[in-house]
């Protein structure tokens, strides 16, 4: 059941910025409203699995109610601004991944953890840069601070 549990994360973290936007556009009772969709689906999945299923059961209806109700809040915040999450998506993956080999080599050959965050920092942004990632132009991190 924990592992199933481990995908609410997958869930709950973007889900985290989702409805402080829907917050900060002064929407907040219609995402009252789909939290309450997500409470009643997750006790009626409950009821429905847990006897069939046991605890895995309620951990199935823990993940289903969270994409119904932060798919609800998500389709919500799109209307009110649309917003795009996979335009920047791959040379993000593309830069952590590289960073990620190579914080990890450091690690395993006994890099002090300072410098090792230091010098993945540094990779990190390193490559966004060789990718021409546009978040790293001077106009869009104006625009960013200045919202």
């Amino acid at each position: 059941s924990f592992s199933i549990l481990l995908f609410t994360m997958l869930i709950v973290f973007p889900s985290t910025f989702v409805g402080s936007a829907i917050f900060a556009y002064n929407e907040h009772k219609i995402f009252v409203g789909f939290l309450t969709i997500g409470v009643l689906s997750n006790a009626i999945l409950n009821y429905l699995l847990i006897p069939h299923f046991g605890i895995n059961g309620a951990a199935i209806a823990t993940i289903v109610a969270q994409l119904l109700a932060n798919g609800l809040a998500f389709i919500k915040m799109k209307k009110i601004n649309d917003f795009k999450i996979f335009y920047h998506l791959p040379k993000l993956l593309i830069s952590t991944s590289i960073m990620g080999l190579f914080v990890w080599g450091l690690n395993f050959f006994g890099v002090n953890l300072i410098v090792n965050i230091i010098l993945g920092t540094i990779l990190y942004f390193a490559c966004l840069y060789l990718l021409k990632e546009s978040l790293l132009q001077k106009d869009q991190i104006y625009d960013i601070l200045h919202r």
